[in-house]
Parts: C-alpha cells; structure tokens; sequence
C-alpha cells in the first residue's frame, strides 16, 4: 500500500547536541547516553509544546517540523533557556517538502541541516527564507550573517544568528559572551586610547568612545578588505566590528569563518559570532588565520593618541 504524499511549506528544525562524541569518550557509553537521552526527551518535549512535529531521531538530535518560523524560533529559545545537560545548536529553515505521512523529503530538509552543522554550541541560525517568515517586529532578534555554499546550489544562502533568545518575549534584552584572552590588560582611561589598523597601503585610526567600526569586504564597511587568500575568498562582507567597551577595544565576529586573533607571544584564537578584547599589538585574520599570506590580514595596535 503506497502513502500519500504531498509538498507543503514548513519550518524545518534540526536540533543537535553539541560534542556528543567527546562526551561519549568522557563519560562512557552508558552514563553519555543516559545524558544525551535526557537532553533530547526535554528537546522533544519543548518542540511538542509549540505545536511541533517530531520527524525522527537523527543520532544525537532531533528534526522536527513546524507550521510557523515564529513557532520554531519559541522552542528553540525555551531549549537554549532550559540547559539541563550538553549545549545544543539549531538550524531552522523555511520552504518546501515533500511529506509522506512519516518523513519529510527534499532540499529544504538539506539546508536546514546543512545549516544545523554551521551553528555554534547554543546558537540558533536561520535561513534568509526562514527570516522572511518571521513576523516583522520578531525580526529584530535576528543579526545578518553571511551566505554559505549549500551543495547541490548554484547560489548561496544568507543565513542569520537568532541573538535575543527571548524572542516573543516583552521586555527581552540582548547579552552576548565575550572570549578572554589569558594576560590580557585593558587599558583604562577612554580618552586617552585608540586602536590603529592597517590594511594592504590603509591606516585608519579608531577612537576610543567613538562609534563602531566595521570591516569586512562589503563597500560601505569603515575598513574594505579584500579576504582573500589562496585564490578563494575567506572573508565576509561584514566581517567583524570594534568598539569600545567596559574601557578596552573589542572586536567581535559576525561572520560564517569566523576572525582570528594573534597578539604578542599569547595564543592564537578563533571567534565564532563571538567577541574579544584587544590589547596591545597583533594581527586579525579575518576568515583564515593570520599566519597565511593573503589579503585577508588586519594589523592592529592599541596606542596612546600620538604614538
């Protein structure tokens, strides 16, 4: 007997835990999966109370589906909100699938998990698509990445960081993390710091108390860089901004490669759609470390005005 099967629009979640595999290798198998276990029954459980539907298990996550973006994006907060175990990352995406009674089939599926790969432990991304569907005063949650290749497209997709995980929620505010770098002393005194940059032949100075500044390859960028090394293009359009914060310069990514950060004898780090301090003197790289020739290096230095 052959289902039926019909196409419809939906928002397609895939909800995964962050670092299962290390946590196997932690824990053991059977304390790992007890663990895992209950993260997901709570998964599953938020995605019942917004009206969701459970696809199947997919190893260590959930795909899921629902009938309003709006409605995916509610769950995935009271998931990030209720951390009762491993982190986990999201990927939502709206569009067509093919749906025959039991599973779901066809490209939206692939983004959507495509796009669940991409996210960062407690992250939620969506789709440019998905975005679209969100009614036009949740849109403000959202911050604009960039696009990625999706295989199987000729073009890319634009995706966006679901930043205010109280969407739907009065009186919400938006907090972010902030990466720190061991040794690391901040300056003190606002008025008398700026921060220098220099690109290929550019210098631009960045003042302290000033307005953000952005790099990033797009036009309208303070800083246009080029971002590209060994022939491909690594940097995002609007790549990263800097500004002063709690007195000490800041950069934060919001790209899809993420901003390396080489500075004095320390560490090299990666940001991943988080932020850092900078101090001192060093080199960003912008989409590939820092260390490899191309045009996607910023040099950086925090000075007193005049040095």
């Amino acid at each position: 007997m052959s289902r039926t099967r019909t196409s419809r629009k939906l928002a397609i979640a895939f909800i995964d835990i962050t670092g299962s595999v290390g946590l196997y290798f932690k824990l053991g198998d059977h304390d790992a999966y007890r663990l895992a276990k209950a993260r997901l029954d709570g998964v599953k459980a938020e995605i019942d109370g917004h009206g969701g539907r459970i696809i199947k298990t997919v190893g260590d996550g959930v795909f899921a589906a629902f009938q309003s973006v709006l409605d995916a994006a509610k769950a995935a907060r009271t998931v990030h909100r209720n951390p009762a175990g491993p982190l986990v990352h999201i990927g939502i995406h709206w569009g067509s699938a093919i749906d025959n009674g039991t599973d779901l089939f066809g490209d939206a599926v692939n983004v959507a998990s495509r796009i669940a790969q991409i996210a960062r432990p407690g992250e939620t991304l969506l789709t440019q698509a998905a975005a679209n569907a969100l009614p036009r005063a949740e849109r403000a949650a959202l911050r604009s990445l960039d696009m990625i290749a999706v295989r199987g497209r000729r073009s890319g997709v634009r995706l966006h960081a679901l930043v205010d995980t109280k969407i739907g929620a009065k009186g919400s505010r938006v907090t972010s993390g902030m990466t720190q770098i061991a040794g690391a002393v901040p300056p003190k005194s606002s008025g008398r710091w700026q921060l220098v940059l220099h690109h290929s032949r550019v210098r631009c100075e960045v003042q302290a108390a000033g307005a953000s500044f952005r790099l990033g390859r797009a036009g309208d960028c303070d800083l246009v860089v080029d971002g590209e090394m060994g022939g491909r293009v690594v940097a995002s359009r609007e790549h990263a901004i800097v500004s002063w914060q709690r007195d000490r310069f800041v950069v934060e990514d919001r790209s899809t490669n993420g901003t390396w950060i080489a500075s004095g004898s320390g560490p090299v780090i990666r940001l991943r759609r988080e932020a850092a301090p900078l101090t001192g003197k060093g080199s960003l790289g912008l989409g590939a470390p820092p260390s490899r020739r191309g045009t996607h290096v910023v040099k950086f230095a925090v000075v007193t005005e005049g040095e």
